[in-house]
């Protein structure tokens, strides 16, 4: 009797240990999803926003009349944004496809000149693309009311969210 118990609470453990890598296929640590920038250089609107797409959780997705006919649109929707503990948390996606192997950039907006804060890893999540969590120090940060945006490049895709404000203590 107990050895049957010890058995089903083991396969009951599998199943759900198993369920939750399918609702969850992103699972890692934050030390590994960072990736350093490689260009920390402001960089000119016109380089990374008219080649994109914007859009943000409250707007209708629509394709951008400018991208390239090699690239194809990326569609961005700022999921979470958060400044409580200590530093810039903003989670996003692109909704229009399902690819791995992209990169998603998140840069703050001085004027009409972006600068890029940090880049990380985007992977094929069922029917999206999920860029990792970016957590960000408010030191890499200017303090007060910052405008960003989240861009997605990759081989065959280009994209740029909508700007969003998020206030830094």
């Amino acid at each position: 009797m107990r050895r049957t118990f010890i058995v089903a609470l083991g396969l009951a453990t599998a199943l759900v240990l198993a369920g939750c890598t399918l609702f969850y296929p992103n699972a890692g640590t934050p030390t590994d999803e960072l990736i350093n920038p490689t260009d920390s250089a402001s960089v000119a609107p016109g380089d990374e926003t008219s080649q994109g797409e914007a859009t943000s959780p409250s707007a209708s997705p629509s394709p951008s009349p400018s991208v390239s006919p090699t690239m194809e649109a990326a569609v961005l929707n700022i999921l979470y944004t958060d400044t409580s503990a200590g530093v810039l948390n903003v989670v996003s996606e692109v909704n229009n496809f399902a690819e791995d192997g992209g990169s998603c950039i998140l840069s703050y907006y001085q004027g009409t000149t972006a600068t890029a804060i940090a880049t990380v890893k985007a992977e094929r999540n069922v029917t999206s693309t999920q860029c990792f969590p970016f957590n960000v120090s408010f030191s890499s940060v200017p303090k007060g009311t910052l405008s960003l945006t989240v861009s997605y490049k990759s081989d065959n895709h280009i994209g740029e969210s909508q700007k969003f404000e998020v206030i830094i203590p």
